[in-house]
């Protein structure tokens, strides 16, 4: 996937290769720096211009007589694009800067040139040939008659794989072939036929194949619910039951993501949590909690929630307080936090960085409701946790936990009982 890399390992051993069949090998330079020159010709001398080797391979993967065996994954971003303009303008080429403000039609024009040569707009020209995919008879037959297997399953296993049988990308995929050269818009329409354009007009060629499909969000919903019953099923009897629904991209790249494609994990098991009648907090300094949407999504990814709770741990303390950058409050460890004061009810906005929990968005609609207390999703400092009346966290594991005491601050726990009990009629009701 580096052409120079290729060229200078990959290139020698092809041409000794086919050497003895008589097969021609030539090279053509779709480098970045072989890209921009190409791009600018009438600013070039004779010696300095290069041919445009990607547009004539643009147009010979189109070619059905063509045979592509692999295709190079070209990346090029506007730095990289930008430290090769400078290298070349050092050994001569009189290629312009690239443009961060476009303020006219010369600036426009240059932009758009130097975009073209991205890995984003170059990968799809060559991706766009008669490229086959399939595997050859021989490999599958090989698969077939040679299956990998997984390793032993027991039949008593409580755990089970599932997809959709309708209503997901796959039931709903069509496809046609256009039999004549058109141009194509696609566009959605809903129920009330209003339209919107997904995709302005392009043209496409005769014999092309067009596919498209969707996924019913209602579908996938019931899917679900139906899948995490049918895992909690299979569970001893219990008053209640803990399910984890875990998304995570499907294999392949690293840093850089081969597909964006997911998979999904049903983990069910007995919750037996208990609220405790004495909760002692305090703010954990070691690390930030940094604001921004990011901090907001729940993922795998929770060192620092990790680490303080090893901190509480380690100081006789059921939790911490995370604090962000500006050193404003935003959860603790493992749940959101709530402070009362007089009938104001505050908890940190998600702009703090705290994370959107389920519970929490029901404790502020319960709130909202009850006409005795104002409910602010604001900014709040450790030191009004000291002043206030009341603290309480919310999980969907404990629901709510009133907190009673904060250094040697001792808070009531009279809003938290009522609020939990409010959240026990949810639950049963299925509200």
């Amino acid at each position: 996937e580096a052409p120079a890399l290729a060229t200078l390992s990959l290139l020698p051993i092809i041409k000794a290769f086919t050497k003895s069949s008589n097969v021609q090998i030539i090279t053509k330079d779709i480098s970045l720096s072989a890209r921009i020159i190409a791009c600018f010709p009438e600013l070039l001398n004779e010696e300095q211009k290069v041919n445009d080797d990607l547009a004539e391979l643009g147009k010979l993967v189109k070619n059905p007589n063509a045979n592509i065996i692999k295709l190079p994954n070209i990346s090029a971003s506007i730095p990289q694009i930008k430290n090769v303009i400078i290298e070349l303008q050092k050994q001569g080429y009189k290629i312009p800067d690239y443009p961060n403000e476009v303020t006219d039609k010369e600036s426009n024009l240059i932009k758009q040139k130097y975009d073209s040569v991205k890995g984003s707009a170059v990968n799809p020209v060559l991706r766009e040939g008669n490229s086959d995919r399939r595997a050859p008879a021989a490999v599958k037959n090989f698969v077939k008659n040679n299956p990998h297997f997984m390793g032993k399953w027991s039949k008593d296993s409580k755990t089970h794989v599932s997809t959709m049988t309708d209503g997901d990308f796959r039931n709903n995929e069509k496809s046609i072939t256009i039999n004549e050269d058109c141009k194509v818009i696609i566009k959605h329409t809903d129920s009330l036929g209003n339209e919107t354009v997904l995709k302005n007009e392009f043209a496409i060629q005769n014999k092309e194949i067009i596919d498209s499909s969707l996924m019913s969000i209602k579908k996938l919903t019931e899917f679900l619910e139906k899948e995490i019953l049918k895992t909690v099923a299979v569970l001893e009897d219990g008053a209640s039951f803990r399910v984890r629904l875990n998304v995570f991209r499907k294999d392949g790249g690293l840093y850089t993501p081969k597909t964006n494609a997911i998979d999904y994990l049903i983990e069910a098991s007995e919750s037996n949590y208990k609220t405790k009648e004495t909760y002692e907090i305090d703010v954990f300094k070691d690390f930030y909690n940094y604001s921004g949407l990011l901090s907001t999504i729940k993922t795998n990814n929770r060192m620092l929630n990790t680490l303080a709770s090893i901190y509480a741990n380690e100081n006789d303390l059921d939790n911490c307080i995370l604090v962000n950058e500006r050193k404003g409050v935003v959860e603790v460890a493992n749940a959101n936090i709530f402070i009362v004061k007089n009938n104001i009810v505050k908890t940190p906005a998600l702009t703090e960085g705290c994370i959107k929990g389920v519970v929490r968005g029901k404790v502020i609609d319960l709130l909202i409701k009850n006409k005795d207390f104002t409910i602010e999703e604001t900014v709040i400092s450790p030191f009004e946790i000291q002043k206030a009346d009341e603290v309480f966290i919310t999980n969907a594991i404990m629901g709510i936990q009133a907190v009673t005491k904060y250094k040697k601050k001792s808070f009531n726990t009279d809003l938290a009982g009522k609020l939990h009990a409010s959240l026990k009629v949810l639950q049963i009701t299925g509200i």
